[in-house]
């Protein structure tokens, strides 16, 4: 029967055969790749959902280690301070040096001035100025002073003993800074 059709014909029907067959396999194609798209929509979700979880766990985790890099840092720094205060309060302080200086100097002793100096964080030597009534006082001052423990020697002058009343006096007392 396909041999009593006319050839002009029969190119049309096969040309329209080709294009049925070709547009049901492109439907057919078409309609397995929805059903794919479709399948594959809530690993998508999913994938899509955990990714931004995972994104603002990462940004929690950076600012925690920010946090913790500045907590260390202030540690350090509280670390050294407290090991300064530390050392610093085994130094002896002025004031209780002063104080014991001043209680030996009596009513005949003025002390106008003091002057300390250190030798790294430890206070190496005290100038003592003032002004004694009698050379006597002056040296029962020397000698009281020598006589503290955390005194290692006094100096006076000898020029500081040249007059008999109202002596202006500049003493240097060196410490004892090895037992400390």
């Amino acid at each position: 029967m396909i041999n009593l059709i006319p050839p002009t014909a029969k190119k049309q029907i096969t040309k329209e055969y080709w294009v049925r067959v070709i547009s049901v396999w492109l439907f057919a194609v078409s309609v397995a790749g929805l059903l794919v798209a479709i399948s594959l929509l809530p690993v998508y979700v999913l994938v899509t959902s955990q990714v931004g979880t995972y994104a603002s766990s990462a940004k929690e985790v950076a600012a925690k280690v920010a946090d913790y890099d500045l907590s260390a840092s202030a540690l350090t720094m509280a670390k050294r301070q407290s090991a300064l205060l530390v050392e610093l309060q085994q130094l002896e302080q002025f004031s209780s040096l002063m104080a014991a200086i001043d209680d030996l100097q009596g009513s005949m002793i003025i002390i106008n001035d003091y002057e300390f100096l250190r030798a790294g964080m430890a206070v190496e030597s005290v100038e003592v100025k003032g002004i004694a009534d009698t050379r006597e006082a002056l040296v029962e001052f020397r000698d009281n002073l020598s006589a503290l423990p955390e005194v290692k020697d006094v100096k006076l002058p000898i020029s500081d003993l040249a007059k008999d009343k109202d002596i202006g006096f500049t003493l240097s007392v060196n410490l004892n800074t090895d037992n400390k």
